[in-house]
């Protein structure tokens, strides 16, 4: 990962009190600055943001904000990758059969459902089986919503020492019917050996 972004110029802003409005000056400014060469802006975290009223609940700031972040990527053309919080419920039943997260969970999901193209969580499925110290731990990366593609889970192992990703083993994958949501869709996605038929089986996404 560090040989193939070396190249690359990061801007990073720690602010502790900014609004939705002054994140949209300061990326159209970056993208003059960088002469149109801004690729990818990431938030870190959503909630943290100001909304443009101080009397705002948390239901209208996030709204507020998710929206803008739409009309910010669109105008602009570039992805905006927002991180969330996710919803105390969210958290009920960890110390005994884990759930995983679903799109209202979503803290002060507001328009986030609506306005975001693909959602994505990351969920850890074995917390039962070992303790926080495991070098090695199973999880899912569950894309909850794709406008423009199909719907599922990839199944993963995270290395903490080394902040690793790797795609799962292909012989690890549960049945079929269980990588896809149990909500109605307007048709079915495509099976799961074309959502991740890249990389391969146990390759290093981050080589």
């Amino acid at each position: 990962a560090a040989q193939r972004f070396k190249d690359w110029r990061l801007d990073l802003m720690d602010v502790s009190d900014l609004n939705v409005s002054g994140l949209r000056s300061v990326v159209k400014r970056r993208m003059l600055e960088s002469e149109g060469k801004l690729k990818l802006v990431v938030i870190d975290y959503l909630q943290l943001l100001g909304g443009t009223r101080h009397d705002m609940n948390e239901y209208e700031k996030v709204s507020e904000i998710s929206r803008v972040l739409k009309v910010l990527a669109r105008e602009l053309r570039i992805p905006v990758l927002a991180l969330s919080q996710m919803s105390r419920d969210s958290e009920k039943g960890v110390q005994t059969t884990p759930r995983e997260p679903r799109l209202s969970d979503l803290r002060g999901s507001g328009t986030i459902e609506q306005d975001a193209d693909a959602v994505i969580f990351i969920h850890r499925t074995d917390q039962q089986q070992d303790g926080q110290d495991s070098p090695c731990r199973k999880m899912k990366v569950i894309i909850a919503k794709n406008r423009f593609g199909p719907t599922g889970f990839v199944p993963m192992h995270f290395f903490p020492a080394k902040m690793l990703f790797k795609q799962s083993p292909r012989e690890e994958y549960v049945d079929e019917d269980e990588a896809y949501d149990a909500g109605p869709k307007p048709a079915r996605p495509q099976r799961r050996d074309k959502i991740d038929s890249q990389p391969g089986d146990g390759e290093d996404l981050f080589q």
